[in-house]
């Protein structure tokens, strides 16, 4: 018999039985687990009978006779193991960590590490204490280490930063406080911001902006008319100017690239979603229609469409 599954009789039998009999044995005798038994009888809404839970067989189930006082912790009880302490035994000992003990791997003080940052930039840092929580605590960047010995204490809500991001280093030698100057984190968030940082990351911003609200409103809505294909053609037009050669290409011109062709790697997930979705070998509404011609973008010769086979 699987487990699990009930048949007419077993059902019968638990109707007829449940009430006023042990649980276990009802359940042995329908060839069931306890726990199913007690499952199916509370589907069925099946309760044990009055004269049941007055027997001397309902145990714990007993009312009114404090079925469970015997086996009670009484007030004043003293357990068995009071003013004992636990003792391994063994080699345990010799094993223990000690009180101050140190990890084999801990770094001495005043030693220097380079870590990485969010922004992907190496960053030199100087252990300056054995002990705190974390490692904010036990480790500072060397570029405040040298501004804080030039001028004092860092403000409240400031940051030390290079004043060229070029030459940010990880030499020591190299970290001088001509080279850095303390801000206030809200101007560091204007620097930051992509319309200051550079024309083509701001006009990527938004651009990227455009293409996730036209993506969700075609997940949220299946069978619209969504017109990528004008979003598509401005993200060709704009990464072909991003690749101007005649310009140096600095870090930021290459990310933005990047994160061109990822938008349109994301467009293209969703025009392959939507013929899934709706059994078709194409998606018209994502493609230029044949009878009108259409205009490529300086640079771009053609354009490759893909269709699924059935």
């Amino acid at each position: 018999m699987t487990r699990g599954c009930w048949t007419d009789d077993q059902i019968a039998v638990l109707r007829a039985r449940y009430p006023h009999e042990p649980s276990a044995v009802v359940a042995a005798a329908i060839g069931q687990t306890l726990r199913n038994t007690y499952s199916k009888a509370a589907a069925l809404g099946i309760l044990k009978s009055p004269e049941y839970l007055a027997s001397d067989a309902a145990c714990r189930l007993r009312r009114g006779d404090n079925v469970g006082a015997a086996s009670r912790f009484k007030p004043g009880h003293v357990t068995w193991n009071k003013g004992t302490h636990f003792a391994a035994g063994g080699r345990s000992v010799e094993t223990r960590f000690r009180a101050g003990q140190m990890p084999v791997n801990t770094r001495a003080l005043g030693v220097y590490r380079v870590v990485v940052d969010k922004r992907g930039v190496s960053v030199l840092e100087r252990k300056i204490s054995m002990h705190g929580k974390n490692n904010s605590e036990r480790w500072k960047a060397v570029t405040r280490l040298v501004w804080e010995a030039a001028h004092g204490p860092i403000p409240d809500k400031h940051i030390v930063c290079w004043r060229n991001i070029s030459q940010a280093s990880v030499d020591l030698a190299a970290i001088t406080v001509d080279k850095l100057e303390c801000i206030s984190r809200a101007e560091l968030a204007r620097r930051n911001h992509p319309r200051n940082r550079s024309p083509e990351l701001a006009k990527l911003v938004q651009l990227k902006g455009a293409i996730t609200r036209q993506v969700n409103r075609i997940s949220r809505a299946r069978g619209s008319t969504p017109h990528i294909e004008t979003v598509r053609t401005e993200l060709l037009a704009t990464l072909k100017e991003l690749r101007d050669r005649e310009r140096p290409m600095d870090i930021d011109r290459a990310r933005a690239i990047a994160q061109v062709a990822s938008v349109l790697v994301d467009s293209a997930k969703v025009e392959v979603d939507y013929i899934k979705a709706t059994g078709q070998d194409s998606a018209p509404f994502l493609e230029a229609k044949p009878d009108t011609p259409q205009s490529l973008p300086p640079g771009i010769t053609g354009i490759t469409q893909h269709r699924i086979a059935r």
